[in-house]
């Protein structure tokens, strides 16, 4: 069963990068609202079309808390501070598998992030 969204997650949802990032600086949304809106629109994708190889909403959510506290105190860490992002499964990042679509590595998470990774995270994305 799908879990609804509500038209606000709906708008946050259809927004660019480019919208959420001004949105988030202006203090309209935050990024736990906005996160919680794009992992419930994941979750109702996920039921239809099993398209995520991990499901991480629980640290995504936490993450936003971080992000949103640390915009209140003044600090950014960067261009997509709030900014959800979602990374492919074939982009090493630690703690989880990067399997390139082979079953072969699956189970073997990476214990490090990418360099890709790690500019999203520096950016806070």
């Amino acid at each position: 069963q799908n879990m609804p969204e509500s038209k606000r997650e709906h708008e946050i949802v259809h927004m660019t990068a480019t919208q959420l990032r001004e949105k988030l600086a202006s203090g309209e949304i935050t990024a736990v609202e906005t996160t919680i809106a794009f992992c419930r629109a994941a979750y109702n994708l996920q039921k239809d079309l099993d398209c995520l190889a991990e499901i991480n909403f629980e640290d995504a959510i936490a993450e936003a808390r971080k992000l949103d506290e640390e915009r209140k105190e003044g600090k950014l860490r960067g261009i997509l501070h709030g900014v959800p992002v979602s990374i492919k499964d074939q982009i090493a990042m630690n703690g989880f598998d990067s399997t390139c679509g082979l079953s072969a590595r699956c189970f073997k998470p990476e214990n490090m992030d990418s360099v890709l990774v790690k500019i999203i995270k520096k950016h806070g994305g």
